[in-house]
């Protein structure tokens, strides 16, 4: 296959001395120095360095990345996630060895199929919309939904109240979500839409070592549904 690395990814747990130790063993600057990424120009290879990751990984471009996962898993290597177009071309995969290690994560352009068709007739039925776990930055979501499972919480039955008609779903928290590491710069008055889930903004329990986003609008209109259904 013969493919350079172009691409190796180190997890560290304290950023300041690892930079110190590979500006010392590479000879050069980190073009890139942030809190969360820091990365090397080492002749045509990147070396990264990321705090609080737990995976070394490898990335290869490769030419055709059907042929290149064949002859991989023909030397014992195992498919990791299957071959994926995330948009303008990009395809992506990741193979692991027999040690559980992630050896390599494949991406080749293709041009042809950006906008999402080709002049050989293949279409891109979708775009995918990621950020790098390497890369990216930890946050607790709050997903708020309807505090009521009804568009009149005093349509009860006979005996009971309003409090029957309380959503459980209202509000879920997830703990470990992955952002851009741009809204570690967010401020109180900033609203995001996160793609293909809502519109969010930042709450005032955040700190700058714990950001915490709450959902102020989902993408979809429930209630619309229901009175449309409702009116036959």
């Amino acid at each position: 296959m013969a493919n350079p690395i172009s691409l190796i990814i180190f997890p560290v747990s304290d950023v300041e001395k690892a930079k110190t130790v590979y500006t010392t063993f590479l000879g050069t600057e980190p073009y890139a120095d942030t809190p969360y990424y820091v990365g090397y120009k080492a002749g045509e290879q990147e070396i990264g360095l990321v705090p609080n990751s737990h995976d070394k990984l490898c990335y290869s471009d490769v030419e055709d990345i059907t042929a290149s996962i064949k002859e991989l898993e023909a030397a014992g290597a195992q498919i990791y996630t299957e071959p994926k177009n995330v948009g303008g071309g990009l395809m992506v995969a990741a193979l692991k060895d027999a040690d559980g290690n992630i050896v390599e994560v494949h991406c080749t352009y293709d041009p042809a199929s950006k906008g999402g068709n080709s002049p050989d007739g293949r279409k891109v039925k979708s775009t995918m919309h990621w950020v790098s776990a390497a890369h990216a930055i930890s946050a607790e979501i709050r997903l708020y939904d309807k505090l009521f499972t009804k568009p009149d919480p005093s349509d009860v039955e006979e005996g009971q109240d309003i409090l029957s008609n309380l959503n459980p779903n209202s509000l879920e928290i997830l703990t470990t979500a992955k952002l851009e590491p741009s809204l570690a710069n967010a401020t109180l008055e900033d609203h995001y839409q996160f793609e293909r889930v809502g519109y969010f903004c930042l709450d005032p329990d955040s700190t700058p070592g714990n950001l915490v986003f709450n959902r102020t609008l989902s993408l979809k209109d429930s209630w619309a549904k229901i009175e449309k259904k409702a009116g036959g």
